[in-house]
C-alpha cells in the first residue's frame, strides 16, 4: 500500500499489480510472494551485479535470503504434541506449557494469530492471577 501511495502506478516502472495479495498467498500457499524486476545474476564483483542481460547495477548492500529449516526437533526432547518429525507444526499448543509462534508458515499474520491464540490461553487458565 506505501509503495502504491509513493509511486502510484508501480506497472510503469515495471511490477505488474499482482491477483492476489502477499497476506493472501502466504496464507494460502504457504510461501511468500517474490516479485523480480531483475533478471537473474551472472556475476558479482566488489558493489556491481552484473545481470543476464547485461545490465549493471551498483549495491551498497546484498542480503542472500535463502530460507529456513525448522531445527527445533534437534533441541526439544519431546516435540511429538507440537511438530512432526520433519519439523512441520502440529499445533501452536504443545504439551506442559509449550507454546509455539511463528511456525505455521503464513508469515507475520501467521505470527499475529498464533500470538493471540497463545495469550488467550494463557489467559483462560491463568485467569485473573496474570
Amino acid at each position: 500500500m506505501y509503495s502504491k501511495f509513493k509511486f502510484e502506478n508501480l506497472a510503469e516502472l515495471g511490477v505488474p499489480q499482482p491477483e492476489e495479495g502477499s497476506f493472501s498467498v502466504k496464507i494460502s500457499k504457504g510461501r511468500s510472494p517474490v516479485i523480480d524486476v531483475l533478471p537473474g545474476i551472472s556475476y558479482i564483483k566488489e558493489h556491481t551485479v552484473v545481470f543476464d542481460n547485461g545490465d549493471e547495477h551498483q549495491f551498497d548492500a546484498i542480503i542472500f535470503a535463502t530460507g529456513y529449516k525448522n531445527i527445533a526437533t534437534k533441541w526439544l526432547k519431546d516435540y511429538s504434541s507440537i511438530f512432526l518429525e520433519d519439523g512441520t507444526l502440529i499445533s501452536w499448543k504443545g504439551e506442559n506449557g509449550l507454546y509455539c509462534a511463528g511456525f505455521s508458515r503464513r508469515g507475520i499474520a501467521g505470527i499475529s494469530m498464533d500470538a493471540i491464540a497463545i495469550a488467550d490461553d494463557i489467559k483462560t487458565i491463568r485467569g485473573d492471577k496474570i
